[in-house]
């Protein structure tokens, strides 16, 4: 039997780590996390594929969910385990980065 902390990651050869089961205190701040971070998942899942348009051309190290959740997570979801989560609708942003520029624009004045 190992003496490893659930926690911990062991070596057992040159090139092979092994991670062991991870702890799961439950703590405050960790549930909290949880379920906001399930919250934030929804909400993009019920947006759709929008953002794959919207974040197409920003940040383009991470994925445009990741981009998308990101802001979603830190910037427009705020509440508590108690009463919810809510949206600011106002800080959600479905597109982000630099216009695509639009060609052949034509104006007609009557």
């Amino acid at each position: 039997m190992s003496s490893a902390t659930p926690a911990e990651a062991t070596t057992t050869g040159a090139h092979s780590p092994t991670i062991t089961a991870t702890r799961n205190p439950r703590t405050d701040a960790q549930m909290l996390c949880r379920a906001k971070f399930a919250f934030t998942s929804a909400v993009a899942r019920a947006i759709g594929q929008v953002y794959k348009l919207g974040y197409r051309h920003y940040n383009t190290s991470k994925s445009q969910r990741a981009n998308f959740f990101h802001q979603l997570f830190y910037n427009a979801i705020s509440g508590d385990l108690q009463s919810g989560f809510t949206i600011d609708y106002t800080k959600a942003l479905v597109a982000r980065g630099n216009l695509t520029p639009a060609y052949n624009i034509l104006a007609v004045v009557n």
